[in-house]
């Protein structure tokens, strides 16, 4: 994904590499902030697959990207607790956020 940013360098001139590089540290950030707060709750994959599609989004797209698949999250976290007696079960965060990241890019495709 971060190579296909790099690329996208030369034919997708927006956005920036300025922005590029702002959304790879913000959408890193939090997720970086949280593996390390709580080691076990976020996985150094996760925070790689956030960074890498923030480089290849841009900011203002990587924080739409980061909202919908943390939603996406919390709504399957919410459908295990309701209909699985899943408390405290751990799943899968990669999904989501890529899930996030294509949304987040058709999102910024439409504007």
């Amino acid at each position: 994904l971060f190579l296909t940013g790099v690329a996208a360098l030369f034919w997708m001139p927006q956005p920036s590499i300025k922005m590029r590089l702002a959304g790879a540290f913000i959408a890193g950030l939090p997720l970086f902030a949280a593996a390390v707060c709580r080691p076990g709750a976020v996985g150094g994959g996760d925070v790689k697959l956030m960074a890498a599609g923030g480089f290849f989004l841009g900011l203002s797209a990587v924080w739409d990207s980061l909202a919908f698949g943390m939603a996406l999250a919390g709504g399957y976290c919410l459908y295990l607790m309701l209909f699985r007696n899943g408390r405290g079960q751990k799943i899968a965060l990669g999904p989501f956020l890529s899930m996030g990241l294509m949304l987040g890019m058709f999102r910024s495709m439409g504007t």
